[in-house]
């Protein structure tokens, strides 16, 4: 055999795999997708502050201030501090349920003190967050609905969560000192 006879099988072989390139090309296609679309209101206006209702009150980052707290009243309610979540929800569906979400950023959760107790920058030292004196389990949903209480005429509702500051183990062994401790707080109406 000459190598003419070789180039021909070659050749023939070329074309076959440009044309299956080519074919496989073509069995591309635009497809149109529709989506469509209903804008609806928030269910939910929700404002925060410490304190009574005012006109100040915004929705971005809230801060709890304990001030100087006696490490003799830890766990006491001369170490809580309450904060007020005002709202306004459409009521067109009774079955819809308001639940909270304590999700904690910072130092996590001091689970021997339970589930509803943020760590702090400071060792031993936590923060109990309740809702009318039921602890507010962290990082799980809770319902809320039975808690809450008749807004001050502008806001529908209020939801009054209470901060505490707490010890692990024997708080006379905690030093005084800054601390700081942070959670994301997120309001479900659904």
């Amino acid at each position: 055999m000459s190598g003419k006879d070789n180039s021909r099988i070659r050749h023939p072989l070329g074309w076959y795999g440009i044309g299956l390139l080519f074919w496989c090309a073509g069995c591309l296609a635009d497809v149109p997708i529709t989506v469509k679309a209903t804008l609806v209101k928030p269910a939910c206006y929700i404002m925060a502050g410490m304190g009574e209702w005012t006109e100040g009150l915004h929705d971005d980052l809230l801060a709890v201030d304990f001030g100087e707290v006696p490490i003799a009243d830890l766990g006491t309610a001369n170490a809580a501090k309450n904060v007020n979540l005002w709202f306004t929800c459409v009521k067109d569906n009774p079955s819809k349920t308001l639940n909270i979400y304590v999700k904690p950023t910072s130092y996590g959760v001091i689970s021997t003190l339970g589930g509803h107790v943020l760590a702090t920058s400071k060792e031993n030292l936590g923060i109990a967050i309740l809702v009318d004196s039921n602890p507010v389990t962290l990082n799980q949903w809770v319902p809320v609905s039975q808690w809450l209480q008749q807004g001050d005429g502008i806001a529908d509702a209020k939801l009054i969560l209470t901060a505490q500051l707490v010890a692990q183990g024997d708080k006379n062994e905690l030093e005084g000192g800054y601390f700081q401790a942070s959670a994301n707080v997120i309001l479900h109406y659904l």
